[in-house]
């Protein structure tokens, strides 16, 4: 049995099709773990989200940005963009089985065997992993309890909270907020998501949010995450980015956990900026 880490998707069905037959994928023994950002920008999400429908147990995911933004678009809480490219998912008979099938994820997932935590973007705050546990568990609670509806319409009204909030509804909003989109943090560990590009070219004051972690915080754990392109496929000593910018005429990744060997298939598609 092997575990594989694939990055970000984004709707790229032929891509993802050559890449588990490249890992020779056995959905009876293997197991896929998605960073998330399995649909939009790409040509096909509603068949990425088919094919992996089909391997059931076989596939544990984490939401992503873009994947929050296909379940706000179909609760018309945003309105759908050309850009988006999830017009005609939406328009699909089966639009509540993918909807019901990606509200079937988690913020962040805990994998013990291969001492990982997955997460779509990353960890900001430099959060312990005994205070990112109860943070995710409240988080998934509140929307076990009221739906992602509830959730979304309070992220598209209220937008990024202050992480000095107090107020319960917000530090929820501020986690979720968090998990699936920050990339700098600034001093403070507060999450910036006017800046976004590649690590680098940042102003002085915003730092990657993965150089303010390191193994005391993590607890052991690697962090693996998506989300970042312009970063690429990365594996540091305390986390990995498996985000090598597939949509954007990259690559597709499989990280096997039992050694770390990379399987990359590229992009035959491009989409637009």
């Amino acid at each position: 049995m092997s575990t594989y880490i694939i990055g970000d998707i984004h709707g790229c069905a032929n891509e993802l099709d050559r890449l588990l037959r490249e890992i020779k994928f056995n959905q009876l023994h293997d197991k896929l773990i998605l960073t998330g950002d399995l649909v939009g920008r790409g040509p096909a999400s509603e068949e990425v989200i088919e094919r992996l429908m089909e391997y059931g147990d076989a596939v544990v995911k984490v939401l992503g940005n873009h994947d929050l933004k296909l379940l706000a678009t179909h609760y018309g809480l945003a309105p759908p963009k050309k850009l988006d490219n999830t017009e005609r998912l939406l328009r699909r008979p089966r639009v509540k089985d993918y909807v019901a099938w990606l509200e079937d994820s988690k913020f962040a997932h805990w994998d013990e065997g291969c001492a990982v935590i997955v997460v779509h973007a990353g960890v900001p705050l430099n959060w312990p992993v005994s205070q990112l546990r109860k943070k995710v568990m409240l988080l998934e609670k509140s929307v076990a309890e009221h739906g992602y509806e509830w959730l979304l319409r309070k992220m598209y009204s209220i937008g990024l909270p202050d992480h000095l909030n107090n107020d319960f509804e917000s530090n929820l909003i501020y986690t979720a907020q968090a998990l699936t989109r920050v990339k700098f943090v600034d001093e403070s560990g507060q999450m910036n998501t006017l800046f976004n590009s590649a690590p680098g070219s940042q102003p002085n004051y915003l730092y990657p949010w993965y150089a303010c972690r390191d193994v005391k915080r993590n607890a052991g754990y690697k962090i693996v995450f998506g989300h970042w392109a312009a970063l690429g496929l990365t594996i540091g000593d305390y986390y990995i980015c498996c985000d090598d910018g597939c949509v954007w005429g990259g690559n597709l990744c499989a990280i096997n956990m039992d050694d770390l060997s990379v399987t990359k298939v590229a992009s035959d598609y491009k989409a637009d900026a």
